[in-house]
């Protein structure tokens, strides 16, 4: 999906990530193929295909699908740290199979306060530390982050990427809901 600024992040009753009937199936592939025990997938319904190493940006990016979970990290000075674990994927025109990205990355993430989403944190990563997070896979270039976050539990939380490419075409994923 390409968002301007001028269409609403959260469209409708103010409930991001709605369900497709189609896509159940193919989520549920793709959480096996990648990692079991993801949660917080949002609707993707169109199959994908074997990688193919010369899918790169240059066709442009045209969907972002994104998986998140509540998740916990040991850090290097032994302290826990929560926030939120994931899988991203960007397709291009024909939704082959997922390709490296280059440009502005970034997640957002929103909670739910009284009947409204409200901004919580944006993370922004350099493009090293972002490549650093590239992985190839059966179903192409996969991302895999984790986003420090004080997570309160009870609480339910919205994730947002968007992808800026390196001649200002901007693409946003749908919301993906995490509880």
């Amino acid at each position: 999906m390409i968002r301007t600024s001028q269409q609403p992040l959260f469209a409708g009753s103010g409930r991001p990530g709605r369900n497709h009937p189609c896509a159940l199936a193919l989520l549920s592939a793709l959480v096996f193929a990648l990692s079991p025990g993801c949660a917080g997938l949002h609707p993707f319904s169109e199959a994908l295909t074997s990688w193919n190493s010369s899918h790169t940006q240059a066709a442009g990016i045209r969907r972002i699908l994104t998986m998140w979970t509540v998740s916990s990290r040991e850090e290097a000075n032994g302290l826990s740290s929560t926030g939120f674990m994931g899988k991203v994927l960007f397709f291009g025109v024909n939704d082959e199979s997922s390709m490296e990205v280059e440009g502005r990355i970034e997640t957002i993430i929103y909670e739910w306060n009284n009947d409204e989403w409200t901004l919580k944190r944006r993370f922004l990563p350099t493009q090293k530390a972002w490549k650093s997070h590239q992985r190839s896979t059966a179903l192409g270039i996969v991302y895999d982050l984790f986003v420090p976050h004080d997570v309160e539990p009870g609480r339910q939380y919205a994730l947002v990427m968007e992808h800026e490419s390196l001649d200002g075409v901007r693409v946003s994923s749908q919301p993906t809901r995490v509880p």
